[in-house]
């Protein structure tokens, strides 16, 4: 029992170290402002409506809501959530090094089973502890793996560091150079069927340059094959992310309303308050505009707000005795589709806003 008594007393002593102490205190000092911002506009004012609730706290969201009731699906913001959600999603979001990765994964779970010595498990047990805990939540969304692609990385770079022997490592040069042509070729399928206005010559050239870094540069640099299939990997990668920051994801952001609609009022209109309507409203305008927004359920609910104002309405709620300032499409892009991708068709899968100046 002595033994016992001590034994907690020195644990919670480690635990309370003066050290932990200081850290939880200046952890508390810095988020202090996030604190008083959610309880300035949510836990301060009760009446207001949230989620169809009232009496919202946003201390409790920060601190529960948004972390465990996400998880056991009892908050406001709730999913179905898919135990082979994340599986799927590696292997896209972890490309081109995905398919290593489940490899070096299932090696090092079959030496565990076997009791074969292993360099070490921090980075599996850690990783694969927070993929479970991920893989059972209730609401799941793909870039929570963001925090575990660290540990990803360690455990790919440490199986083909210790992959030995030329038959396994030509195969995953054969493997490697497959997925790493495959995603070019995609980004040139993508660029030709979505058909971005723009330079073409600047876009040829860039595509010319990382070709040629993609089949050169690894032979230039006088390594191994290992080292090869790496900088022919990350190449890629580097060819790919070019194209869609550069090229694809400007061109596609155009078509996010709200987006193009803020920058236009921000130039053009500035002063003036902005009026939306809630069953079709838009948080990308609600970020990027730099005047008052506000949201009404419906039009009628619009006879109040001091005039002038600037009314942001779908095309179909068309005000027939004005006339709309400025159009824009929109569609919903982080949800892509076949049809919306081939420019050919992209015109039957836009809805459109309108701009009123109402006086």
């Amino acid at each position: 029992a002595i033994g016992g008594h001590l034994l907690i007393r020195r644990e919670w002593k480690k635990i309370f170290h003066w050290r932990w102490i200081i850290a939880a205190v200046l952890i508390l000092v810095m988020i202090t402002p996030e604190l008083y911002t959610l309880y300035y506009q949510f836990d301060s004012h009760p009446e207001k409506v949230v989620f169809g609730k009232t009496n919202v706290s946003g201390i409790r969201f920060f601190f529960w809501d948004s972390q465990f009731g996400r998880f056991f699906n009892t908050g406001p913001i709730t999913g179905k959530g898919d135990p082979t959600f994340f599986l799927h999603t590696t292997l896209w979001a972890f490309l081109p090094w995905s398919l290593m990765l489940y490899a070096a994964i299932f090696l090092l779970i079959q030496r565990g089973i076997k009791k074969q010595p292993v360099s070490e498990w921090y980075t599996l047990c850690g990783s694969m502890a927070t993929f479970l805990l991920f893989s059972l939540s209730r609401f799941q969304l793909p870039h929570y793996l963001n925090i575990v692609f660290p540990f990803f990385a360690i455990i790919t770079a440490q199986y083909l560091y210790f992959l030995k022997g030329p038959k396994p490592v030509n195969v995953w040069r054969i493997i490697q150079n497959i997925i790493t042509g495959l995603l070019i070729l995609l980004g040139l399928l993508l660029y030709i069927f979505f058909n971005p206005p723009g330079r073409p010559f600047a876009i040829i050239f860039l595509i010319l340059i990382c070709v040629l870094m993609i089949l050169f540069l690894p032979r230039m640099v006088k390594t191994g094959v290992k080292e090869s299939i790496v900088a022919r990997s990350v190449l890629a990668m580097v060819a790919v992310n070019l194209f869609l920051n550069l090229i694809f994801y400007p061109e596609l952001l155009k078509y996010q309303g709200g987006t193009t609609a803020a920058h236009y009022i921000n130039k053009n209109l500035p002063g003036l308050p902005v009026v939306q309507l809630q069953p079709r409203f838009s948080y990308a305008l609600e970020f990027d505009l730099n005047d008052t927004l506000i949201t009404v359920p419906s039009l009628n609910d619009t006879s109040g707000i001091r005039k002038p104002y600037l009314l942001f309405i779908q095309k179909e709620d068309d005000l027939s005795s004005n006339t709309p300032l400025a159009e824009f499409p929109l569609f919903h892009v982080s949800r892509l589709n076949a049809r919306f991708i081939d420019a050919r068709q992209r015109q039957s899968q836009l809805q459109y806003f309108r701009i009123y100046k109402i006086e």
